[in-house]
């Protein structure tokens, strides 16, 4: 015998009967009256149906969505020890010299730091650069094909003083139409009213 072959015995404990006299005694502890008293009365748990409204996952490489984005970081070290000179720097080309990994089956978005040296002439495509990478790479004479955008804060317009006055000028023209309209069906109520009580005459 193993130990993943121990089994534990479950029917040992009887279940208790209560309520037939004994050392309880008047109340079978219970209580007096109430749902807890009767006899099948059961309760759900609270968290159980909590429970089954949550989504299931979908496997291994299921990423719910808000999530924020996996990153990696690559320093200039690497790259001057692992790409030849007029080699494209990409996060696809990373993953295939085995410099980054990839995250439930995606490819991370990489930035790139400037701890190390860089000598070569590298082209970067999709990667982000810290301001003191991008110096270097510049300086030795590197390409900057793209880079992933950056998602930045919605900042609100800021109207002129003509456009704040026109849309003042809208806002109370709307304003005016809506009066008019709200005029014109009050007094149709009135003259329908007053036709329904001539002919009740």
């Amino acid at each position: 015998m193993e130990l993943h072959q121990l089994q534990v015995n479950r029917g040992l404990k009887k279940k208790k009967r209560i309520g037939r006299g004994g050392k309880l005694g008047t109340y079978s502890g219970r209580g007096i009256k109430g749902q807890k008293a009767r006899s099948g009365a059961r309760f759900e748990p609270i968290i159980r149906p909590l429970i089954k409204h949550y989504h299931k996952l979908k496997g291994a490489s299921f990423i719910s969505a808000p999530k924020a984005k996996i990153s990696a970081e690559v320093n200039l070290s690497l790259l001057e020890k692992h790409f030849q000179a007029g080699e494209t720097v990409s996060p696809q080309s990373l993953v295939e010299k085995s410099i980054i990994s990839t995250r439930h089956q995606h490819v991370p978005a990489i930035k790139v730091l400037s701890d190390g040296e860089l000598t070569k002439k590298l082209i970067f495509d999709k990667c982000s650069l810290s301001e003191a990478a991008r110096k270097k790479i510049m300086e030795a004479g590197g390409e900057i094909i793209s880079e992933p955008a950056k998602r930045g804060k919605k900042t609100k317009k800021q109207l002129s003083a003509e456009e704040i006055q026109e849309q003042q000028a809208k806002f109370q023209e709307r304003q005016a139409k809506q009066r008019a309209a709200k005029k014109k069906a009050i007094e149709k109520r009135r003259k329908e009213a007053r036709k329904s009580k001539g002919k009740k005459k």
